[in-house]
């Protein structure tokens, strides 16, 4: 873990420099456009999300395949080439045929769907249809984020996904300033970022994978080698997409399009914390697969406390914050005092984010060691026992419903998840994943927020940003304390800086 420290550190200020810009442009986004015109660029955001089943596993296999392959050296170097290319082929075929089928559906859902006041079946419908354009342009763009990912080459990738958010989101409002502020524009521009975004991800990935006698060939058995594993994945996938949508897709349908902007609005501020899922997720991964290829159990053993202690420090200390000042949050963001509704949407949200977090080192431990059942039984499961109720929590309740449906879930996998995997998968190590790599910085940033938000208060926005500033820096404090690992690093780091004075 101490060596994955630079890419951790890469991912994190490319996720951190991405958040922050989507949250920076959102105001602006909601200024121009209005709250009904942003549900509909939250649907977008929720589409992708929605449409990722299409992936087929591929890119976390691809991600999978190269790390394996890296750890055979140069002479390797051909069948990197070969697995790109044969990937690539089907990643491209399926990203244009999902994009002319939202062209050829905008229509119907343009007028049959939304529930608008302000906008027009037509102009929802030409929103839709580009969105099918621009989904298409960025769809091959996830299968060369996995294969960089999976050669380790993070921060090449993460350089070109910092300046595509700010090309995307910069170029948006600039063009809705100067040309004219409508959701065609908005989604024009998205074509165009996403095209570079895939464009520019592809040269960087060929670039890092020279060598072989040839470019890369099609390899029908790179496919089939890997087809129980993508299958798992796909069920993964589809079945974790349902559980995580399904609220969204029932409040679109079941509320007035304002109440769905906020909902949308505080899901913004929960996914906030994934700003530090994916930088840890995608360092240890490869480092996991590495691992276990060779059966080095030890090493195995103590990537994954380390890694899971890591996650928590980077989770907890935002995400609590996130709960107890959640007003302040809202208001320091929109710059108007939320309703009671908003602030309970953003706390249930988030804590519902936070556990989803803190599960991906223990799903990047499945899937490292090839076991990817556990995960699929589990979120059959979930289907069969929570689609039920999340229906009926989101027509009794509406927003809220929906929001409380998605915590539940979260704690079912924590619970329940954990303790599973671990009779398999590291026995008896399932005690401390719980007590020392999430319960102690657990407590550590509770602590400390809870004196902050007992302490410290503020009136102004100005005041309530460093209230904010300093309730964060205290919490991750508490839970860099807490953690056994985190302390011995940052001991180091001390132990380091006073021997060079």
């Amino acid at each position: 873990m101490r060596s994955a420290g630079p890419n951790i550190a890469a991912n994190f200020v490319a996720r951190a420099a991405v958040g922050l810009m989507t949250l920076a442009f959102t105001p602006a986004y909601l200024a121009m456009l209005g709250i009904q015109a942003y549900g509909v660029v939250g649907t977008f955001v929720a589409l992708q999300t929605i449409l990722y089943i299409f992936d087929f596993g591929m890119g976390l296999t691809l991600n999978r395949q190269l790390a394996r392959l890296a750890t055979g050296g140069p002479e390797s170097a051909q069948d990197i080439r070969d697995a790109i290319r044969t990937f690539e082929a089907v990643y491209w075929t399926v990203g244009i045929v999902l994009g002319l089928a939202l062209v050829v559906a905008a229509p119907f859902f343009g007028s049959a769907w939304f529930q608008s006041s302000d906008l027009s079946p037509a102009q929802v419908s030409r929103a839709l249809a580009l969105m099918g354009i621009a989904l298409a342009a960025q769809w091959p763009s996830l299968l060369y984020i996995g294969g960089l990912f999976g050669l380790q080459r993070q921060l090449s990738a993460n350089v070109i996904l910092t300046i595509a958010a700010f090309i995307r989101g910069a170029g948006a409002i600039a063009l809705m300033t100067f040309v004219s502020p409508t959701l065609e524009v908005f989604f024009m521009w998205q074509v165009v970022a996403s095209g570079f975004q895939t464009v520019a991800l592809r040269i960087r990935l060929r670039q890092v994978t020279l060598g072989g006698t040839s470019s890369g060939q099609f390899r029908a058995a790179i496919i089939r080698s890997n087809m129980k594993f993508a299958a798992d994945l796909t069920g993964i996938t589809i079945l974790g997409t349902l559980l995580i949508q399904l609220d969204k897709v029932v409040l679109s349908r079941g509320v007035a399009l304002s109440d769905f902007g906020y909902y949308v609005l505080a899901g913004t501020i929960a996914s906030s914390v994934n700003l530090f899922v994916s930088p840890v997720f995608n360092a240890v991964f490869p480092r996991l697969t590495a691992a276990t290829a060779v059966g080095e159990i030890e090493a195995t053993r103590r990537t994954y406390h380390e890694a899971s202690q890591v996650m928590s420090v980077m989770i907890w200390p935002l995400s609590l914050v996130l709960i107890a000042f959640a007003p302040e949050v809202l208001y320091v963001w929109i710059g108007v005092a939320p309703s009671e509704t908003t602030v309970w949407l953003v706390r249930i949200l988030v804590a519902g984010t936070a556990l989803n977090g803190l599960m991906n080192i223990p799903y990047g431990l499945m899937l490292a060691s090839g076991w990817s059942r556990l995960p699929l039984l589990l979120n059959l499961v979930a289907v069969l026992v929570l689609v039920p109720f999340i229906v009926y929590m989101t027509s009794r309740f509406g927003t809220v419903g929906g929001a409380f449906a998605w915590l539940l879930l979260n704690v079912g996998y924590v619970s329940l998840g954990i303790a599973a995997m671990h009779r398999r998968l590291l026995r008896g190590e399932g005690g401390a994943w719980y007590a020392f790599d999430v319960g102690l910085p657990l407590l550590g940033g509770l602590l400390a927020v809870m004196a902050c938000r007992v302490l410290i208060t503020g009136g102004t926005r100005g005041e309530m940003i460093v209230v904010l500033a300093t309730a964060g820096a205290v919490a991750v404090c508490g839970s860099a304390l807490a953690s056994g690992f985190v302390r011995s690093i940052a001991s180091g780091w001390i132990g380091a800086k006073r021997v060079a004075r």
